[in-house]
Protein backbone atom coordinates (compact mmCIF):
# COMPACT_ATOMS: atom_id res chain seq x y z
CA UNK A 1 0.00 0.00 0.00
CA UNK A 2 2.87 2.40 -0.77
CA UNK A 3 1.70 5.81 -1.92
CA UNK A 4 3.20 7.50 -4.03
CA UNK A 5 7.69 8.50 -3.90
CA UNK A 6 7.39 5.05 -1.44
CA UNK A 7 6.02 6.93 1.59
CA UNK A 8 3.11 4.25 3.12
CA UNK A 9 1.94 2.45 5.77
CA UNK A 10 2.36 -1.22 6.07
CA UNK A 11 -0.29 -4.02 5.90
CA UNK A 12 -1.02 -4.24 9.41
CA UNK A 13 -1.85 -0.84 9.27
CA UNK A 14 -3.67 -1.33 5.63
CA UNK A 15 -4.96 -4.29 7.13
CA UNK A 16 -6.59 -2.16 10.11
CA UNK A 17 -7.78 0.81 8.23
CA UNK A 18 -9.57 -1.63 5.68
CA UNK A 19 -11.73 -3.48 8.72
CA UNK A 20 -11.67 -0.09 11.13
CA UNK A 21 -10.08 -1.66 14.10
CA UNK A 22 -7.15 -0.16 16.03
CA UNK A 23 -3.64 -0.95 15.88
CA UNK A 24 -0.31 -0.49 17.83
CA UNK A 25 3.30 0.07 16.74
CA UNK A 26 2.37 -0.18 12.69
CA UNK A 27 5.08 1.02 10.72
CA UNK A 28 4.99 4.15 8.42
CA UNK A 29 7.59 5.02 6.06
CA UNK A 30 7.79 8.29 4.70
CA UNK A 31 10.58 8.96 2.35
CA UNK A 32 12.01 12.14 1.63
CA UNK A 33 11.67 16.01 3.20
CA UNK A 34 11.51 16.47 7.01
CA UNK A 35 10.16 13.74 8.67
CA UNK A 36 11.85 10.96 6.66
CA UNK A 37 12.05 7.62 7.74
CA UNK A 38 10.27 5.25 9.75
CA UNK A 39 7.17 5.87 12.35
CA UNK A 40 5.27 3.49 14.42
CA UNK A 41 1.05 4.32 14.79
CA UNK A 42 -0.49 3.25 16.84
CA UNK A 43 -4.56 4.79 16.75
CA UNK A 44 -8.00 3.49 17.86
CA UNK A 45 -11.18 4.27 15.52
CA UNK A 46 -14.24 6.52 16.57
CA UNK A 47 -17.32 6.44 15.24
CA UNK A 48 -19.93 8.87 14.85
CA UNK A 49 -22.46 8.21 18.47
CA UNK A 50 -25.45 8.56 16.18
CA UNK A 51 -25.01 7.09 12.92
CA UNK A 52 -22.43 4.98 13.89
CA UNK A 53 -20.21 5.97 10.99
CA UNK A 54 -16.35 5.69 10.85
CA UNK A 55 -15.05 9.28 11.02
CA UNK A 56 -11.37 8.68 10.90
CA UNK A 57 -8.72 7.50 13.85
CA UNK A 58 -7.19 9.27 16.90
CA UNK A 59 -3.64 8.04 17.88
CA UNK A 60 -0.04 9.06 17.52
CA UNK A 61 3.20 8.94 15.85
CA UNK A 62 6.53 8.33 17.47
CA UNK A 63 10.00 7.10 15.84
CA UNK A 64 10.78 3.71 16.42
CA UNK A 65 13.30 2.13 19.50
CA UNK A 66 16.68 1.51 18.94
CA UNK A 67 15.00 -2.40 19.57
CA UNK A 68 12.65 -2.22 16.84
CA UNK A 69 14.68 -1.58 14.04
CA UNK A 70 16.63 -4.26 12.87
CA UNK A 71 20.11 -2.87 11.84
CA UNK A 72 21.14 -5.77 10.06
CA UNK A 73 18.27 -8.22 9.14
CA UNK A 74 19.92 -10.71 7.52
CA UNK A 75 21.59 -11.68 11.26
CA UNK A 76 18.53 -10.64 13.08
CA UNK A 77 17.27 -11.79 16.27
CA UNK A 78 15.44 -10.52 19.32
CA UNK A 79 17.21 -8.15 20.72
CA UNK A 80 18.64 -8.03 23.95
CA UNK A 81 17.33 -11.43 24.79
CA UNK A 82 19.43 -14.64 25.36
CA UNK A 83 17.63 -18.05 23.94
CA UNK A 84 17.13 -18.57 27.26
CA UNK A 85 16.18 -15.88 27.95
CA UNK A 86 13.57 -16.01 25.10
CA UNK A 87 12.27 -19.29 26.73
CA UNK A 88 11.58 -18.64 29.56
CA UNK A 89 9.57 -15.27 28.51
CA UNK A 90 7.32 -17.43 26.18
CA UNK A 91 6.55 -19.90 29.15
CA UNK A 92 5.71 -17.11 31.26
CA UNK A 93 3.39 -15.88 28.70
CA UNK A 94 2.14 -19.16 27.62
CA UNK A 95 1.02 -20.11 31.23
CA UNK A 96 -1.42 -17.26 31.67
CA UNK A 97 -2.25 -17.44 27.60
CA UNK A 98 -3.35 -20.91 28.14
CA UNK A 99 -6.21 -20.34 31.25
CA UNK A 100 -7.82 -17.64 29.35
CA UNK A 101 -8.23 -20.11 26.27
CA UNK A 102 -9.50 -22.63 29.04
CA UNK A 103 -12.17 -20.34 30.27
CA UNK A 104 -13.02 -18.93 26.89
CA UNK A 105 -13.40 -23.08 25.56
CA UNK A 106 -15.68 -23.37 29.11
CA UNK A 107 -18.48 -19.81 27.91
CA UNK A 108 -18.33 -20.97 24.65
CA UNK A 109 -19.24 -24.60 25.18
CA UNK A 110 -21.45 -23.80 27.77
CA UNK A 111 -19.76 -26.13 30.71
CA UNK A 112 -20.77 -24.26 33.75
CA UNK A 113 -23.74 -23.12 32.60
CA UNK A 114 -26.14 -21.16 29.96
CA UNK A 115 -24.81 -17.76 27.83
CA UNK A 116 -25.81 -15.94 26.20
CA UNK A 117 -25.31 -15.91 21.88
CA UNK A 118 -23.29 -12.73 22.06
CA UNK A 119 -20.92 -14.18 24.92
CA UNK A 120 -20.22 -17.81 23.30
CA UNK A 121 -19.46 -15.85 20.20
CA UNK A 122 -16.86 -13.26 22.00
CA UNK A 123 -15.30 -16.54 23.68
CA UNK A 124 -14.84 -18.35 20.46
CA UNK A 125 -13.34 -15.20 18.69
CA UNK A 126 -11.16 -14.75 22.10
CA UNK A 127 -9.93 -18.78 21.79
CA UNK A 128 -9.41 -18.50 17.97
CA UNK A 129 -6.79 -15.66 18.67
CA UNK A 130 -5.57 -17.24 21.63
CA UNK A 131 -4.78 -20.69 19.43
CA UNK A 132 -3.01 -18.07 17.25
CA UNK A 133 -0.79 -16.84 19.97
CA UNK A 134 0.10 -19.97 21.00
CA UNK A 135 1.08 -21.29 17.60
CA UNK A 136 3.30 -18.58 17.53
CA UNK A 137 4.77 -18.68 20.86
CA UNK A 138 5.45 -22.48 19.87
CA UNK A 139 7.42 -20.51 16.50
CA UNK A 140 9.25 -18.44 18.66
CA UNK A 141 10.32 -21.39 21.64
CA UNK A 142 11.11 -23.69 18.30
CA UNK A 143 13.62 -20.77 16.93
CA UNK A 144 15.42 -20.50 20.60
CA UNK A 145 16.47 -24.08 20.61
CA UNK A 146 17.29 -24.44 16.66
CA UNK A 147 19.47 -20.72 17.49
CA UNK A 148 21.35 -23.16 20.71
CA UNK A 149 21.88 -25.95 18.76
CA UNK A 150 19.53 -28.45 20.90
CA UNK A 151 15.59 -29.79 21.55
CA UNK A 152 16.66 -32.28 18.24
CA UNK A 153 16.18 -36.08 18.77
CA UNK A 154 17.45 -38.76 16.56
CA UNK A 155 17.17 -38.45 13.10
CA UNK A 156 15.50 -41.33 11.23
CA UNK A 157 14.57 -42.58 8.12
CA UNK A 158 11.76 -41.05 6.89
CA UNK A 159 9.42 -41.36 3.48
CA UNK A 160 9.34 -38.18 2.17
CA UNK A 161 6.40 -38.69 0.20
CA UNK A 162 4.09 -39.69 2.69
CA UNK A 163 5.90 -36.97 4.76
CA UNK A 164 4.80 -33.94 2.31
CA UNK A 165 1.13 -35.96 1.98
CA UNK A 166 0.13 -36.19 5.20
CA UNK A 167 1.05 -32.29 5.79
CA UNK A 168 -0.61 -31.04 2.78
CA UNK A 169 -4.01 -33.19 3.50
CA UNK A 170 -3.64 -31.67 7.15
CA UNK A 171 -3.60 -28.05 5.45
CA UNK A 172 -6.73 -28.64 2.89
CA UNK A 173 -9.00 -27.25 5.16
CA UNK A 174 -7.40 -24.10 5.71
CA UNK A 175 -6.90 -23.72 2.15
CA UNK A 176 -10.18 -24.42 1.02
CA UNK A 177 -11.93 -22.16 4.06
CA UNK A 178 -9.78 -19.19 2.24
CA UNK A 179 -10.90 -20.20 -0.88
CA UNK A 180 -7.70 -21.94 -2.28
CA UNK A 181 -6.32 -25.13 -2.74
CA UNK A 182 -3.28 -27.31 -2.72
CA UNK A 183 -1.86 -29.43 -5.75
CA UNK A 184 1.49 -30.68 -4.84
CA UNK A 185 2.86 -33.06 -7.94
CA UNK A 186 5.41 -35.77 -5.92
CA UNK A 187 7.71 -38.15 -8.22
CA UNK A 188 7.45 -41.94 -8.06
CA UNK A 189 9.85 -44.14 -5.71
CA UNK A 190 11.42 -41.04 -3.75
CA UNK A 191 14.56 -41.59 -1.61
CA UNK A 192 13.70 -42.01 2.11
CA UNK A 193 15.91 -39.03 4.16
CA UNK A 194 17.53 -39.10 7.26
CA UNK A 195 16.32 -36.41 9.72
CA UNK A 196 14.69 -35.70 12.99
CA UNK A 197 11.12 -36.19 12.72
CA UNK A 198 9.93 -33.53 14.53
CA UNK A 199 12.04 -31.22 12.82
CA UNK A 200 11.37 -32.59 9.01
CA UNK A 201 7.50 -32.15 9.82
CA UNK A 202 8.19 -28.81 10.79
CA UNK A 203 9.76 -27.74 8.27
CA UNK A 204 6.89 -28.87 5.57
CA UNK A 205 4.71 -27.54 7.99
CA UNK A 206 6.31 -24.15 8.29
CA UNK A 207 6.34 -23.74 4.71
CA UNK A 208 3.08 -24.69 3.68
CA UNK A 209 1.35 -22.88 6.19
CA UNK A 210 3.24 -19.82 5.47
CA UNK A 211 2.46 -19.71 1.57
CA UNK A 212 -0.83 -20.56 2.35
CA UNK A 213 -1.70 -18.15 4.49
CA UNK A 214 -0.33 -15.49 2.14
CA UNK A 215 -1.96 -16.37 -1.04
CA UNK A 216 -5.44 -14.38 -2.23
CA UNK A 217 -8.44 -16.20 -2.13
CA UNK A 218 -8.95 -18.65 -4.89
CA UNK A 219 -5.43 -19.09 -5.53
CA UNK A 220 -3.96 -22.51 -6.12
CA UNK A 221 -1.03 -23.29 -4.03
CA UNK A 222 1.25 -25.37 -6.27
CA UNK A 223 4.50 -27.29 -5.91
CA UNK A 224 6.79 -30.50 -6.55
CA UNK A 225 8.68 -32.60 -4.64
CA UNK A 226 11.42 -34.36 -6.86
CA UNK A 227 15.05 -36.02 -6.42
CA UNK A 228 18.19 -34.38 -7.65
CA UNK A 229 21.14 -35.98 -8.05
CA UNK A 230 24.20 -33.78 -6.99
CA UNK A 231 27.47 -35.83 -7.46
CA UNK A 232 26.67 -37.89 -4.08
CA UNK A 233 23.67 -39.26 -2.49
CA UNK A 234 21.47 -36.53 -4.27
CA UNK A 235 18.76 -34.75 -2.59
CA UNK A 236 14.96 -34.76 -2.23
CA UNK A 237 13.38 -31.32 -2.98
CA UNK A 238 10.13 -29.83 -2.51
CA UNK A 239 9.55 -26.81 -4.71
CA UNK A 240 6.46 -24.76 -4.03
CA UNK A 241 5.63 -21.87 -6.62
CA UNK A 242 5.07 -18.71 -5.09
CA UNK A 243 1.39 -16.95 -4.64
CA UNK A 244 1.24 -14.59 -7.04
CA UNK A 245 1.28 -11.80 -3.07
CA UNK A 246 4.69 -12.67 -3.00
CA UNK A 247 5.85 -11.71 -6.94
CA UNK A 248 8.75 -9.16 -7.71
CA UNK A 249 9.59 -9.30 -4.20
CA UNK A 250 13.47 -9.98 -3.63
CA UNK A 251 15.69 -12.51 -1.36
CA UNK A 252 16.22 -9.66 0.77
CA UNK A 253 12.41 -8.42 0.87
CA UNK A 254 10.64 -11.91 1.83
CA UNK A 255 13.37 -12.52 4.62
CA UNK A 256 13.21 -8.92 6.50
CA UNK A 257 11.92 -9.50 10.31
CA UNK A 258 9.61 -6.41 10.38
CA UNK A 259 7.10 -5.12 7.52
CA UNK A 260 7.73 -3.43 4.34
CA UNK A 261 6.18 -0.37 2.72
CA UNK A 262 4.48 -2.51 0.33
CA UNK A 263 2.17 -4.00 3.16
CA UNK A 264 2.68 -7.27 5.36
CA UNK A 265 -0.93 -9.55 5.30
CA UNK A 266 -3.67 -9.31 7.26
CA UNK A 267 -4.05 -13.15 7.67
CA UNK A 268 -0.47 -14.24 7.10
CA UNK A 269 1.71 -15.58 10.29
CA UNK A 270 1.50 -13.51 13.20
CA UNK A 271 5.04 -13.54 13.61
CA UNK A 272 5.63 -12.27 10.23
CA UNK A 273 6.60 -14.01 6.46
CA UNK A 274 10.53 -12.98 7.33
CA UNK A 275 10.45 -14.39 10.96
CA UNK A 276 8.72 -17.71 9.15
CA UNK A 277 11.36 -18.28 6.24
CA UNK A 278 14.09 -17.95 8.79
CA UNK A 279 12.68 -20.67 10.57
CA UNK A 280 12.38 -22.99 7.85
CA UNK A 281 15.79 -22.19 6.88
CA UNK A 282 17.51 -22.87 9.97
CA UNK A 283 15.50 -25.83 10.32
CA UNK A 284 16.71 -27.03 7.67
CA UNK A 285 20.17 -26.08 8.56
CA UNK A 286 20.26 -28.38 11.24
CA UNK A 287 19.40 -31.19 9.18
CA UNK A 288 22.41 -29.84 6.36
CA UNK A 289 19.69 -29.19 4.25
CA UNK A 290 18.57 -25.70 2.83
CA UNK A 291 15.68 -23.16 1.60
CA UNK A 292 16.75 -21.49 -1.24
CA UNK A 293 14.47 -18.28 -2.60
CA UNK A 294 14.40 -18.08 -6.53
CA UNK A 295 12.37 -15.83 -8.66
CA UNK A 296 9.15 -18.32 -9.28
CA UNK A 297 9.51 -20.55 -6.20
CA UNK A 298 10.89 -21.95 -2.74
CA UNK A 299 13.06 -24.71 -2.31
CA UNK A 300 13.41 -26.93 0.49
CA UNK A 301 15.93 -29.65 -0.24
CA UNK A 302 16.77 -32.02 2.30
CA UNK A 303 19.86 -34.68 1.76
CA UNK A 304 18.70 -38.39 0.47
CA UNK A 305 19.86 -41.49 2.86
CA UNK A 306 22.76 -43.15 1.94
CA UNK A 307 22.95 -46.44 1.80
CA UNK A 308 24.94 -46.68 4.72
CA UNK A 309 22.08 -44.55 6.20
CA UNK A 310 19.69 -47.76 5.37
CA UNK A 311 21.91 -50.78 6.42
CA UNK A 312 22.63 -48.78 9.92
CA UNK A 313 18.87 -48.16 10.65
CA UNK A 314 18.13 -51.98 9.28
CA UNK A 315 21.06 -53.15 11.97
Amino acid sequence: MALDGGSGPDGHVAGAFARRSGFQNGRFTIVGGRMDGEWRLSATPFFDPRSGRFQGYRGQARRPYLHEVAAQPEKAAISGLSSDSLRQLVHELRTPLNAILGFAEIIEQELFGAAGVEYRDMAGKIAVDARHLLAAFDDLDLAARVSRGDGSSAPELMDPDQLVTQIAARFDDQAIAGGSAIDIAIAPALPQVRIDPVQGERMVQHLLRTLISVAPAGETVTGACWFQPDGGAGRVVLAIDRPSSLTGLDEGQLLDPGYGADGDWADGPLLGLGFSLRLIRSLAASCNGSLDIEPGRLLLAIPAATMADDAADLG
